[in-house]
């Protein structure tokens, strides 16, 4: 059974999260899934927007979900959904969303991923039980100019550990 992937980032707003997340996007296009891209977690930046390239337009127009929320066909419904939340944690629904944004993850996640990138040495205050509610976090660390996921695990104590897998390892072929 092929995966349904929604992905959930600011493919519209210009900035770090956007361009990392057509970087993802672009290389999910290569396995076979189906890849369903829904704006998310930012404002529309028209300026960005009519500056995109031929091959940005092209993902957004071949996979967008954003405009629309109409239910899948029933043949993808049957797919095991995987969402991932490319943005601040804050504007996940986990179990409620900080601010306003498109929810994510939505109810009918199978597998929820979030993925953030934040600088710092800890975790900041209230992020835990966010990122508890997902089922895997993805964070990018750079060792000697080779950049790699992170996978945050967080336990019920709120403590926190790294797994470090390889980056062909991530989706499935």
């Amino acid at each position: 059974m092929s995966s349904l992937v929604e992905y959930f980032a600011p493919f519209y707003s210009g900035g770090g999260y956007c361009s990392e997340a057509f970087a993802f996007a672009f290389a999910m296009t290569l396995y076979n899934m189906t890849l369903i891209l829904r704006h998310h977690g930012d404002s529309h930046n028209k300026d960005f927007i009519d500056g995109l390239t031929e091959k940005e337009r092209h993902l957004l127009e071949h996979n967008d979900g954003s405009l629309s929320y109409l239910p899948l066909a029933k043949k993808e419904r049957r797919k095991f959904t995987i969402v991932i939340c490319h943005s601040e944690p804050g504007a996940w629904y986990a179990p409620y969303p900080k601010y306003h944004t498109s929810r994510c993850p939505p109810t009918n996640a199978n597998y929820k991923i979030g993925r953030t990138m934040f600088e710092t040495d800890t975790i900041p205050d209230g992020w835990p039980e966010r990122l508890n509610f997902m089922d895997e976090i993805w964070v990018l660390y750079n060792n000697n100019n080779n950049i790699i996921i992170i996978i945050i695990i967080i336990n019920n104590n709120n403590n926190y550990y790294y797994h470090w897998p390889m980056m062909n390892n991530i989706l499935p072929n």
